[in-house]
């Protein structure tokens, strides 16, 4: 049996000085029959990864921005991409997949926090106003889903994760956790954790990460029934070797 040709999968992640943020954006990957690039910090880049994949015979790429939200790296960085590859590749055709935060992703926020009086969904913090409005509907999804009060805070911005679990607490909410919105571990992520840990919070759930909710969103729709091969390339488990 033949198959038609497989367009690579591109996951985008913003990328870390933590090497466990970078891991964990592999394995993702990896599960998802993608290729991990990262805007940042580690390697392999978007633009390298793409000019391999046209090398290798490819002129439709998906890309997947491993974001939570709309904000500046899925509204001006990622397009910047597209128009320098394009630019440079005329025969390619990228499409750019929406982030893959929101409220499908519920029930992946739900799942091992402890029973508590009021949550917080704490995520990395952000100006755009469109972004922390959507960010403040998964709050809501989360909360209704838990029947409980559920607000937002921020590893980095206002309100505070730390200040967050300190007012709900000084408003009676005796037992207050902490719902993690972050993809893989990082410096933002402990410091949202410690923070709400050392205002009395009793729990914080650790990054979303390889659960079923968000490989689910970073895979294709329809995916092929076998482990797919790129022309040129096999679905890597290792970062894509691209020389400099």
């Amino acid at each position: 049996m033949r198959y038609p040709p497989v367009t690579p999968r591109l996951l985008v992640a913003h990328g870390s000085p933590d090497k466990r943020s970078a891991a964990t954006v592999r394995r993702i990957a990896e599960r998802a029959g993608a290729i991990a690039t990262f805007l940042d910090f580690d390697r392999p880049d978007p633009r390298s990864t793409i000019s391999a994949l046209v090398a290798a015979g490819h002129d439709r790429i998906t890309m997947v921005p491993l974001l939570l939200t709309d904000a500046h790296h899925h509204r001006v960085d990622l397009p910047a991409i597209v128009a320098a590859s394009t630019e440079r590749h005329p025969e390619l055709s990228i499409a750019v997949d929406a982030p893959i935060g929101g409220a499908h992703l519920v029930p992946a926020l739900a799942r091992g926090l402890p029973p508590v009086d009021a949550v917080i969904l704490a995520a990395a913090g952000t100006r755009h106003g469109p972004a922390r409005d959507a960010i403040d509907v998964v709050a809501a999804a989360l909360g209704e889903r838990l029947g409980l009060p559920c607000s937002t805070a921020y590893a980095a911005g206002e309100p505070g994760v730390g200040d967050e679990v300190a007012r709900l607490r000084g408003e009676g909410f005796g037992r207050v956790a902490v719902a993690s919105y972050f993809i893989a571990p990082g410096v933002l992520h402990d410091r949202a954790r410690n923070a709400a840990l050392d205002a009395g919070a009793v729990a914080v759930t650790p990054p979303l990460g390889t659960c079923p909710e968000v490989l689910a969103v970073c895979r294709p729709v329809s995916p092929p029934t076998v482990r797919p091969r790129l022309r040129g390339l096999l679905v890597p488990t290792e970062p894509i070797a691209i020389p400099r």
